[in-house]
């Protein structure tokens, strides 16, 4: 599968926040019980100023995004979101996002990548644990996820 990973522009953003609403809509729900319209979803637009977002393309068509922030201090790059379509999970989309953030943060010398998974995740839950992240903590926001590098 040809994907193509590139920087997110503004014209992409209603893709990126309609594929966040259809994946995780019924999860921030069960997880935090919350309203993605009145508590969600306006978080989500105001975070969006923060880090650095790609989106990824097959054939020009968008399939899903990541997005992720640099924590010098910290020796970390921590991932705030990884969505992808429906038709094309499971297919090694994930495996490649991942490559892509260790290698950009072996690249500026960091030591780890961090992220959050909702308790309820279970099929991230399961792809983290796969991918040899070790959960580390747990929040009220969910589990602290991390990759020593």
């Amino acid at each position: 599968m040809n994907i193509k990973i590139r920087n997110a522009f503004p014209k992409d953003f209603d893709f990126i926040l309609e594929l966040t609403d259809y994946n995780m809509r019924e999860i921030v729900f069960q997880d935090w019980n919350a309203d993605w319209e009145r508590e969600v979803k306006p978080n989500f637009i105001n975070a969006w100023k923060d880090g650095e977002k790609k989106v990824l393309e097959k054939d020009n068509i968008l399939i899903g995004y990541f997005w992720f922030e640099k924590h010098f201090k910290k020796k970390e790059i921590f991932i705030n979101s990884i969505q992808i379509t429906q038709h094309c999970q499971r297919k090694g989309i994930g495996n490649k996002i991942l490559q892509w953030l260790i290698k950009e943060a072996e690249n500026d010398d960091l030591k780890y990548v961090r992220g959050m998974v909702q308790t309820k995740n279970i099929p991230a839950r399961k792809f983290f644990e796969k991918n040899k992240f070790q959960f580390i903590n747990e929040t009220k926001s969910g589990l602290l996820i991390e990759r020593v590098l």
